[in-house]
């Protein structure tokens, strides 16, 4: 015997149209790759556009020369470069007719337009499906009060029945035919009451998982690991100026800065020769000498 640790939900679901909408917009892995496809489809026309300007190089040039009868000497003037050659000039490209650029350009003009429209599918599919899974769990929660009003109805019959046995009533075959004919009703009332419960669970786990929410309901936690964590290595440490600076808090800004307590350095231990000397006692300054005394 399997017993369920809690009852099937039974409120309705108060979620408005605009709201799972909004939600399912946000969350839906298909509308997020619609708009990363429709941002790669407008990078590639932007590329194939700036293809159809013409093309400007710069090119320079240096070279070193020198002339001396023997290999050394030719080395030195080389390298003293007293013979240079300077070369400084622009190219300049423009395709007659341009035509290869001009298709490429309407070649990823067409994808683009290829990528607003998988999108807008997309977002109306997803609407589709939202849109059917909320009126399926309405439909199923009115299925919920008519079954159990007729479970409700199946059992005072039932009752009733049973009353008439204990008061008036004989163990007929009729009466007995009837009898089990109600309680056949009434477990089929309850197990069409229990049914509708399953059908509005599910229909409210489809609908939250039409928005997009299913795990976040569930309170499962869904982490993908990046490379390094894949691969089983750690990763690289950023030297200190690339490091982006921490975040700041609000708080943190407003609070008053405390003064820098000073740091407590450990004196070193004393060795007879870094023991300093112990100062003179002040003397006396020296007199000079009387001349007038013989």
């Amino acid at each position: 015997l399997i017993l369920p640790v809690d009852n099937a939900p039974d409120a309705p679901l108060n979620i408005s149209l605009a709201d799972a909408i909004a939600t399912a917009i946000d969350n839906r892995p298909e509308v997020s790759r619609g708009l990363l496809a429709i941002d790669d489809a407008s990078i590639r026309q932007t590329v194939a556009d700036n293809l159809r300007l013409p093309r400007l190089d710069m090119q320079a040039q240096v070279q070193f020369n020198a002339l001396a009868g023997e290999f050394g000497n030719s080395l030195d003037d080389q390298f003293d470069g007293r013979f240079v050659d300077w070369l400084i000039g622009l190219q300049a490209e423009q395709p007659i007719g341009n035509r290869t650029a001009e298709a490429g350009y309407r070649q990823r003009r067409i994808e683009r337009m290829q990528a607003v429209i998988a999108y807008r599918d997309v977002v109306q599919r997803v609407l589709g499906e939202l849109k059917a899974a909320m009126r399926q769990a309405d439909t199923n929660y009115k299925l919920i009060e008519q079954t159990r009003a007729a479970r409700i109805a199946a059992a005072e019959n039932l009752r009733t029945l049973e009353v008439e046995e204990r008061t008036i009533q004989a163990l007929t075959p009729e009466f007995l035919n009837l009898k089990f004919d109600r309680q056949q009703r009434l477990a089929s009332a309850e197990a069409n009451e229990i049914q509708a419960l399953t059908n509005y669970s599910t229909a409210v786990a489809q609908v939250y998982a039409a928005m997009g929410v299913a795990l976040e309901r569930n309170k499962i936690a869904l982490a993908v690991p990046t490379m390094y964590e894949a691969a089983g290595s750690p990763p690289p440490v950023q030297p200190e100026g690339d490091r982006p600076p921490a975040p700041v808090d609000a708080q943190t800004i407003a609070a008053p800065q405390a003064e820098p307590k000073p740091r407590d350095f450990p004196s070193p231990p004393l060795t007879p020769d870094s023991v300093p000397p112990a100062p003179l006692p002040p003397q006396p300054p020296a007199s000079a000498p009387d001349s007038s005394k013989p």
